[in-house]
């Protein structure tokens, strides 16, 4: 690739400077004047009939204006499956469930109304283990589940069990796993559980609705998939697209908790509906976000691998039963994208997966930073150290002899290339002198150990975005996409791709707020795929400004385009660089006065995706790219009393390239920091279906005293289809971390922790199973 100016760059972010000094516009600052309160009522018991919903006494409430309830919006809504109804109809399967909404005056008068609407329920026997779900007999939480509508989606067909809790079962069939075992030396099987985990985003959900005179509908909401939000949004309400509008700001956080429609939005719409032209606003406050919105699947695998004496696999299998909660949401694709991930990147020839999405009564899981691997490797890679250890090999190196490398096989059938994983691996057990001799006891008496893991994992595939790049009369630029800005550094990074293409400052570009009235269709900014979708849209957009403004200059300066040369915010004969314009004197002179270039841009990766058999699983390109992580880590465990504490840690992942090094490094580190949550103390705790923990003063995320000392690595092993080689950085490093602890924590003290997560009484139990063992 030739010398860039601004890609591959590391620069300080575009937005920098308005966050810290509070001028940032997030969804929770927006206001109109005259706006009213909107609050919603939780149903407060995890699974029953509605008898009897009585909303009159809170109508008479000086300053309520709406009410609503679930026959107010008689439909349906789901990504995948329509399970989900706008408000509770005629039952509740989750304690948060929305089941009414009021609009009024101020605060306090909502908040009355509230607390006046009278719900009957006869309670129904409630299921809250994924596993008493599947068993023969449970309660169905939804006994009309094959009546649904489904959503016709490329390269997923749901396939509900009948007469069970069971929404969607993925399969993978490679080789032949049962022969495979006789040729086998060695054969281990275990079972592993991970937990709900929430998002903990700072910014919580929050919706302001208008219904104007019009006729169109425009919600104000903080959403990471904005033209998702519209689409369904407009399906349930049986609205034209085009009176549906949804504007998004500054997110301040998601890791896929705000990627789809949610009870706020609905809720928000019907109020603003039965008001014209009011604005009606919902915030939800950090109870809410615990108990009536998503969550990181909890997960039971049960894993099976078979390896040669020399290392060697010969066979794995893999099944996972993936706790859905009360509404299937995006649960079939993580069950199909993480489960076919769930054996690691290695070569196996032998495979089989069964990935099964089940309903139970508690709050819907979503969507999570990871979609689903950071469950499955868990499971994989804790397994590979044991399979290392009854060998009597080192863990590197039975990784070193299965990794995938360039033109290998993955156990869905794609030929692999660009694979980063193995330098991810070496490098990170380089980092923490993985192979160097280790002082085994601390100073305080604590053991030390050390751990890795790896692992793999695609994006959303097939999908497309769209988007446009506006050269201005003064050179400027506008980028006018549909990425959200949720933390993430997208804006700045498709600012660079901008800069680079048009050879402006970085400081000339700016990136418009999605609005889908204005900004083209994109599906999300979600699964690491913005800077990858989105950013070959703009290199594209740009490149088709900078071709216009060619041929406008060649028809100007009456030369022809091949001639000309773009640099520096002007348009040159090459070889003569006296003989040059700006770009606002090309567009004056062309246009006889003001006026703009406007470039387009289009990504659609469906022509190179290919279908997954529904049988096997099989396909040569199940997704546009894959990323790769690797995490290293050194631990202390106390042997008297379990304590764990984290001493060191080095975290790398797959680039592809680079586009902005500093991002990339932010990205890999507050994957790791959150990686650590999930692996050391974050768990939503249940009393059946009731939260017991939802706020943050008894739900523990990690905080600066918990971050070790850490290793960021980038590794740049290119993409040929991406912008410059990039490909997303946002999500892998997240993975690994809780199978590296647990192996570390192994090698301390000899105890394998198999549910997360690894707290001190757990291991302080396996130590004391294990001396009661010994005896």
């Amino acid at each position: 690739m030739a010398d860039t100016v601004v890609v591959g760059k590391s620069v300080v972010r575009t937005d920098a400077a308005a966050k810290v000094r509070g001028g940032a516009m997030y969804g929770v600052d927006v206001r109109f004047g005259g706006m009213l309160v909107g609050k919603t009522l939780r149903a407060g018991i995890p699974h029953a009939r509605i008898v009897n919903l009585e909303t009159s006494a809170a109508a008479k409430v000086p300053g309520v204006r709406a009410i609503v309830t679930g026959p107010d919006c008689s439909r349906r809504h789901g990504l995948f499956q329509k399970d989900q109804p706008a408000l509770a109809i005629d039952r509740v399967r989750y304690a948060g469930e929305v089941v009414a909404a009021v609009a009024a005056e101020d605060e306090e008068a909502a908040q009355e109304a509230i607390e006046r609407i009278a719900v009957d329920y006869e309670e129904l026997p409630g299921v809250f283990d994924v596993m008493e779900a599947v068993a023969p007999g449970a309660p169905l939480i939804h006994p009309d589940q094959m009546s649904y509508e489904r959503a016709q989606v490329t390269g997923l067909v749901l396939n509900p069990v009948p007469d069970s809790n069971i929404s969607y079962h993925f399969k993978l069939r490679r080789g032949d796993v049962e022969a495979a075992w006789s040729q086998c030396d060695l054969v281990v099987e275990d079972t592993f559980s991970t937990q709900f985990v929430q998002y903990a985003h700072l910014e919580p959900h929050v919706t302001i609705a208008l219904y104007d005179a019009t006729g169109v509908l425009t919600l104000w909401t903080s959403t990471m998939g904005p033209h998702t939000v519209r689409d369904m949004l407009a399906d349930l309400l049986q609205l034209p697209q085009q009176r549906v509008r949804v504007i998004t700001n500054m997110v301040g956080g998601g890791y896929g908790s705000k990627m789809y429609l949610r009870a706020i939005n609905p809720a928000a719409a019907l109020l603003a509906m039965k008001v014209p032209n009011r604005h009606v606003r919902i915030l939800f406050d950090r109870e809410d976000e615990f108990l009536s919105c998503a969550g990181r699947l909890p997960t039971r695998t049960t894993m099976k691998t078979g390896v040669k004496q020399d290392g060697t696999l010969v066979a794995r299998q893999s099944t996972i039963y993936w706790e859905k909660g009360a509404y299937a949401d995006i649960g079939a694709v993580i069950v199909r994208n993480a489960s076919y991930c769930s054996l690691g990147p290695y070569r196996i020839p032998n495979a089989r997966i069964d990935g099964y999405l089940v309903y139970t009564n508690r709050q819907p899981g979503g969507g999570f930073r990871g979609l689903g691997i950071p469950q499955v490797s868990w499971a994989g890679e804790q397994q590979m150290d044991r399979v290392a250890r009854e060998l009597g090999m080192s863990p590197l190196a039975l990784r070193r002899r299965n990794i995938l490398g360039e033109d290998d096989v993955s156990v869905t059938g794609e030929r692999m290339h660009r694979v980063g994983v193995g330098e991810c691996l070496e490098r990170v057990a380089a980092a923490i002198g993985y192979e160097r001799p280790l002082e085994r006891t601390a100073p305080s008496g604590a053991r030390r150990g050390r751990g890795l893991a790896c692992i793999l994992k695609s994006t959303l595939t097939p999908t497309a975005s769209f988007g446009f790049v506006k050269l201005n009369n003064d050179g400027s630029v506008d980028v006018i996409t549909s990425a959200v800005e949720h933390g993430q550094g997208a804006h700045t990074v498709l600012a660079q791709i901008a800069a680079e293409e048009l050879s402006v400052p970085l400081d000339k570009v700016r990136c418009v707020m999605p609005d889908t009235s204005v900004t083209p269709f994109d599906r999300s900014s979600t699964s690491s795929r913005t800077t990858f979708h989105m950013g070959l849209v703009v290199k594209e957009a740009s490149a088709d400004v900078r071709r216009q403004l060619l041929d406008m200059a060649g028809a100007v300066i009456e030369v022809h385009p091949r001639d000309l040369e773009i640099r520096d915010g002007a348009v040159a004969v090459r070889g003569a660089p006296d003989r040059a314009l700006s770009y606002g004197q090309v567009i004056a002179r062309f246009y006889g006065g003001p006026g703009t270039v406007l470039g387009k841009g289009v990504v659609n990766t469906k022509p190179l995706y290919d279908t997954m058999n529904a049988e096997t699983g099989q396909s040569s390109r199940p997704s546009i790219f894959w990323m790769y992580a690797a995490i290293g880590i050194e631990a202390e465990v106390d042997p008297d009393t379990g304590q764990l504490t984290v001493g060191r840690m080095a975290s790398a992942a797959d680039a592809g390239k680079a586009i902005n090094p500093l991002a990339c490094v932010q990205q890999i580190d507050g994957s790791a920091i959150m990686g650590l949550g999930m692996a050391m103390m974050e768990e939503v705790a249940f009393d059946g279906g009731r939260t017991l923990n939802p706020t943050f003063l008894d739900y523990k995320i990690p905080t600066t005293v918990d971050v070790p000392d850490t290793d960021v690595i980038i590794v740049e092993s290119g993409h040929d289809e991406g912008p410059y080689g990039a490909k997303g950085i946002g999500e892998p490093a997240i993975a690994p971390v809780p199978a590296a602890l647990g192996n570390a924590v192994y090698d301390a003290v000899g105890v394998q922790v198999k549910d997360l997560p690894i707290r001190a009484e757990k291991i302080y139990r396996a130590l004391r199973a294990k001396g009661e063992e010994r005896g």
